[in-house]
């Protein structure tokens, strides 16, 4: 049985959900987009074989070695490669990387049991989707829609199981025309490790030190809302996309550190193909390989095919981010 826990907190109380899922023991499957529970309903669930989630919770990690089809929406694909270790039997994997935040080079182990890859992105910068593929030897079936400047392909790669690919190409709109322009950048506040995203409204003087009064909105939960003396009933509106949740803020204030791990981009000398920001360690796993795969660069292999020495030429850096 698969069951759809979407928008169900707008209806019912969370401790009714969870008493239901626990009822309905064994749940084989759980579409997982409540967003605001207390506490993830994951953890009632250790028999999961399918999830579809915007978050990878420790309980999901626990039950990995049992889950085949997993669906992450606003997730990418270096991202989580740093989570692949706990789903060794993933059979169907679907990836949607909705905020567009450019993606890196899949540095995780080979996943030997996948048999669909599904992938999807807002994102115009490159593309390491196919990058991943090579990682997937006994994959069957492709899916792959993006909005690319440039992919990365390692052509030397042959896929023998591969029966079906589908690749779809979303047109970018006249007005996106530079690929490496940054998105508008929010102003922050960070408080308690979280940044929230403000609009200044004065500057005034406290105790000799200049303070800048902000506004900032979020959703909170209604059992963390204190309505205070006047009682004011509320109306009800559809969700507004600009404000979050405090567990979003979180995510994306993880999201933004990441991105801003380093600001020099790095190429490869041989065939020139640019990496994530900040990873020139990426680009020399491209050229030289590592202790569990050997380098993929085909132009590297053509130029210098003794692949038990380093290369001669290093990561060049081509511009800054």
């Amino acid at each position: 049985m698969i069951a759809d826990l979407s928008g169900l907190l707008d209806q019912i109380e969370y401790e009714d959900i969870v008493t239901w899922v626990e009822k309905m023991k064994p749940l084989k499957g759980l579409i997982d987009e409540l967003y605001n529970e207390p506490e993830s309903i994951l953890q009632y669930c250790n028999q999961l074989e399918m999830v579809s989630s915007s978050y990878i919770e420790p309980c999901i990690e626990e039950n990995g070695v049992n889950i085949k089809q997993l669906r992450l929406i606003g997730y990418k694909l270096d991202r989580f490669s740093e989570l692949v270790q706990y789903f060794p039997n993933l059979e169907r994997l679907y990836i949607y990387n909705y905020y567009g935040y450019p993606d890196g080079y899949y540095d995780g182990p080979i996943f030997r049991r996948l048999e669909i890859f599904e992938f999807l992105s807002s994102c115009a910068d490159i593309q390491y989707n196919f990058q991943f593929i090579d990682s997937c030897p006994n994959l069957q079936s492709a899916h792959i829609y993006l909005q690319p400047n440039r992919i990365f392909v390692d052509e030397s790669v042959k896929h023998e199981s591969l029966q079906d690919l589908v690749i779809e190409f979303k047109r970018a709109k006249r007005q996106v025309a530079k690929p490496y322009a940054p998105k508008p950048t929010p102003s922050l506040v960070k408080y308690d490790q979280i940044d929230y995203e403000v609009e200044a409204d004065h500057i005034t003087e406290i105790d000799g030190e200049p303070y800048i009064a902000v506004k900032s909105a979020w959703y909170s939960k209604s059992s963390e809302y204190n309505m205070g003396d006047d009682n004011i009933e509320l109306p009800i509106k559809p969700r507004d996309p600009e404000i979050f949740t405090i567990k979003e803020l979180a995510k994306k204030t993880l999201e933004r550190k990441k991105q801003n791990k380093g600001a020099k981009v790095f190429a490869c000398p041989y065939c020139f193909i640019e990496f994530t920001p900040g990873r020139s360690d990426h680009c020399l796993r491209h050229i030289n390989g590592d202790k569990d795969r050997p380098a993929t660069c085909a132009k590297r292999k053509e130029k210098e095919p003794d692949l038990e020495k380093p290369a001669s030429l290093k990561p060049i850096h081509v511009r800054t981010a």
